[in-house]
């Protein structure tokens, strides 16, 4: 199977005493339209980022967005599209400071529990290791597997399902 990448916007939603053009950052801060996000603030404290539509132009706070690279049964070999995730992947990185990735490896339930879970793990490091080769500051990067527990697809036990052997990649503020 050929390898994938699908980017699927992550939409914040607002709470409802704001106004029009703010949400709720993935921090918990408040976000207002047109405002820049300021470093951390002290514990408590409220902070302001870009309303959720602008993060991704203002490139100041993460990128709304998680990528997902998709894997053949028993593999964890990144192919040419896979390595095009990569590379879009680590362009957004070097654009935002202070931003780490998370990377969470997953499986089918085509194999026992173990076997899954190991094969989430390799899947996980292998984009890893990847992402760490192409510049992203193993300091960064925020490595799971989460075997067969968060599938896309619910399935019984030893279906192999395609878009369940995947690892899902996102944002997220230090």
């Amino acid at each position: 199977m050929i390898l994938f990448l699908t980017a699927l916007l992550q939409t914040a939603t607002s709470p409802p005493n704001l106004a029009v053009g703010d949400a709720t950052c993935p921090n918990g801060a408040i976000a207002r339209s047109g405002e820049a996000c300021p470093p951390p603030r002290a514990e408590g404290s409220k902070q302001i980022c870009p309303a959720a539509q602008e993060v991704a132009a203002d490139r100041l706070c993460p990128p709304p967005q998680t990528f997902r690279i998709f894997f053949d049964s028993s593999k964890a070999e990144l192919s040419r599209d896979g390595q095009t995730v990569i590379t879009e992947v680590v362009r957004r990185w070097q654009k935002v400071s202070g931003t780490r990735l998370t990377v969470e490896g997953h499986s089918d339930r085509s194999g026992s529990p173990t076997a899954n879970q190991l094969a989430a793990d390799r899947r996980a490091r292998a984009v890893a290791e990847a992402l760490a080769a192409a510049g992203v500051d193993r300091r960064s990067l925020v490595v799971t597997a989460l075997g067969e527990d968060r599938p896309l697809i619910v399935t019984d036990d030893g279906v192999r399902e395609p878009q369940n052997r995947r690892v899902d990649i996102s944002f997220a503020p230090r």
